[in-house]
């Protein structure tokens, strides 16, 4: 949703982004307050996937603070045991 935020800067766009991450917030703190009930699942990943998944936000973070953002990421796998959230 950022990216589209970014990319299309008109206002009737940006109104339709905002009600959508809005309705988004909203079912992400529902999901949150759900899992948290029910405790966090623990699963092995591999954090260069969640790494991976992360990279496009991070990159567009970045790029909103003039920062340039570099990847250094090993070739074997770093296995953790926690939620990818």
């Amino acid at each position: 949703m950022q990216l589209l935020v970014e990319q299309h800067p008109e206002d009737q766009d940006q109104f339709h982004y905002s009600v959508i991450v809005k309705e988004i917030e909203i079912v992400s703190k529902r999901i949150f307050d759900f899992r948290e009930a029910n405790g966090p699942v623990l699963i092995l990943n591999d954090i260069r996937s969640i790494i991976a998944e992360l990279r496009p936000i991070i990159k567009s973070e970045a790029c909103h603070f003039n920062i340039e953002a570099t990847w250094n990421i090993i070739k074997e796998p770093s296995l953790v045991h926690c939620t990818k959230d």
